[in-house]
């Protein structure tokens, strides 16, 4: 008891020196008057701490007013100029950036929140504004738009105490509205849920296009595709052509990490490449278990929008290999139209996450070129400034990233497209164009939309037939939002 009453004691000692600390960290002046290291100012001087500490000298290095004549005397007692990477003993002061305090485990919202306004603050005039603004106001994707408004227009430079209240609050508030949302999977504000971003910007239904109103704010952060397969068939060709929906989160798992050796460029770059084979397991005709068909099929995604703001997530990265993270990724890599269109992604954000703790913070880009940590847990909220190239910090091999604390890895990385809309419209049409030319895909879009994105999709050749939807439903247990095309001549 008597250890615990002298801690208790300490308690005030310890916050007192600790406002101390922060204050001189920020150049603020703690003291006034007198100096109270005199004997700083002494050796500033004199060159010494003590005026009676003069250094003894012997008669033979007395001025006699010649030249040195030994190789002691002619050179220095200490370099000139420090040695490369020495320390100096000036101690640079941390710099923060106002953040999010950390709250009831609050922490993968204000990671998610942290990561995508570094992309979000530079669309927000041309986009997040008018494509968020017309939102029916009862819906999450305004509160997003204010939460990004607000800190955009709060100068977040200065370390408070405490932290910066504005922004607990409005997150908090968001917080909140997502645990009061219908089919939300988290009923409690302390839960994890860290796919709060995809589920409202999902489409009121995932069958139909979304309403105009939604339409650009959702694929602010989501992409939409078509999935076209090919079978030989065992006697003739066949083919299935899906509607075209809006696609799940970009995961990226250990055995791509293996297959692409670790090359996330490369990846991606296949991904978005229309007429990419990719070779099915078995051939999509069955019904129970049973199949009706033993050819080899294959298939093809056609990406027909990709995200201002793409988030990919890292799936089991502590247990495999590392992924090598490029400063810029290119969606069509070696076009050099499409990026002179500002078809291409820079990395502006990463998130970390501590499998011990359940933890996550954030590093990322700010408007300044500077790159920050976010730990709602430190620093009362506020997020510190990295020293440093970008390379090794944003950019760089995933499991040799600098200044990373223990246990934590990569978990999901942020990049911003840099054309905005005008970039996305562009590589839209060029994938539509390669599929109609490659595929023989035909796309319709409703003359309502405000994107341009397709809204259904036939395959445009002669020599096939869509089978009937009763047909295809009795015969190989398929929804009617799938279309089937048999060769001629075998219907």
């Amino acid at each position: 008891m008597a250890v615990l009453d002298g801690l208790k004691e300490l308690l005030p000692y310890v916050e007192h020196y600790k406002i101390q600390y922060d204050a001189a960290s920020h150049g603020v002046k703690i003291h006034y008057g007198e100096s109270r290291e005199y004997w700083k100012t002494t050796k500033d001087l004199i060159g010494r701490t003590k005026g009676n500490r003069v250094p003894e000298t012997s008669k033979s290095a007395h001025d006699d007013h010649r030249p040195p004549d030994t190789a002691k005397a002619l050179v220095r007692s200490t370099p000139a100029t420090p040695a490369k990477g020495a320390r100096t003993g000036v101690i640079t002061p941390l710099s923060f950036e106002g953040g999010y305090k950390w709250d009831r485990n609050s922490c993968w919202l204000d990671a998610s929140l942290t990561a995508i306004f570094p992309a979000a603050s530079q669309d927000y005039a041309n986009i997040i504004e008018p494509f968020f603004g017309i939102v029916p106001n009862q819906h999450p994707l305004q509160d997003l738009r204010q939460h990004i408004h607000t800190r955009l227009n709060t100068d977040l430079r200065d370390f408070k105490e405490g932290g910066y209240t504005i922004l607990v609050l409005q997150r908090n508030a968001l917080r909140e509205k997502l645990v009061g949302l219908e089919g939300y999977p988290v009923t409690s504000i302390s839960a994890f849920q860290s796919d709060w971003i995809r589920f409202i910007t999902r489409p009121p239904d995932r069958r139909q296009p979304p309403p105009v109103n939604l339409e650009r704010a959702i694929c602010y952060f989501g992409s939409c595709s078509v999935v076209f397969k090919s079978c030989d068939g065992t006697d003739h060709d066949h083919f299935q052509l899906e509607r075209i929906k809006w696609r799940k989160p970009f995961v990226v798992s250990p055995e791509l990490c293996r297959w692409y050796r670790g090359s996330l460029r490369d990846w991606f770059f296949d991904l978005m490449k229309p007429d990419k084979a990719e070779r099915m397991s078995a051939c999509w005709q069955a019904l129970d278990g049973n199949r009706f068909c033993s050819g080899e099929a294959i298939q093809y995604e056609v990406f027909l929008n990709i995200p201002n703001a793409l988030v990919i997530e890292f799936d089991g990265v502590e247990d495999g290999d590392p992924w090598d993270i490029p400063k810029t990724l290119y969606p069509c890599r070696g076009d050099s139209a499409a990026s002179g269109r500002g078809v291409k992604y820079s990395v502006v954000s990463h998130v970390y996450f501590q499998r011990s703790r359940s933890h996550y913070m954030t590093r990322y880009l700010s408007s300044e070129k500077r790159v920050f940590d976010h730990d709602g847990e430190k620093h009362d909220g506020h997020a510190v400034r990295r020293d440093g190239a970008l390379k090794g910090l944003l950019h760089g091999v995933s499991n040799r990233l600098r200044d990373l604390p223990a246990g934590f890895v990569l978990r999901a990385v942020v990049y911003h497209l840099e054309g905005g809309e005008e970039a996305g419209k562009y590589f839209r049409n060029s994938q539509m164009e390669r599929a109609e030319k490659k595929l023989f895909l035909r796309f319709k879009t409703r003359s309502s939309s405000h994107t341009g994105i397709p809204t259904s999709c036939d395959l445009n050749r002669s020599d096939v037939e869509v089978v009937p939807n009763v047909s295809r439903n009795s015969s190989f247990g398929e929804n009617v939002y799938q279309k089937t095309y048999w060769a001629l001549g075998f219907l």
